[in-house]
């Protein structure tokens, strides 16, 4: 059985990639902002952002493992995923 029929098991491996990207891309312009000076009130809004996508992150990573954890023996979790995640 394929790991990702679930249709919430793809939702999540489909989301996660492109929140990757955007923690990615906020950390390095906040990075950035800090180094060169940024006004203050600009690198607190990237930080109240990086704060709001480690929480979605976070509930991501939960509810995968919760799936994981429910899954028949012979399904393995889908490439990059793991129930240590």
């Amino acid at each position: 059985m394929s790991s990702l029929k679930n249709p919430e098991r793809k939702f999540i491996h489909d989301i996660s990639s492109p929140l990757g990207v955007v923690y990615g891309m906020v950390e390095t312009v906040l990075e950035g902002l800090k180094t060169g000076g940024g006004r203050p009130e600009d690198i607190q809004k990237l930080e109240k952002a990086l704060r709001s996508l480690n929480k979605v992150t976070d509930l991501i990573h939960t509810r995968r493992e919760e799936i994981v954890s429910t899954m028949q023996p012979t399904e393995e979790p889908a490439s990059g995923e793991s129930s240590a995640a």
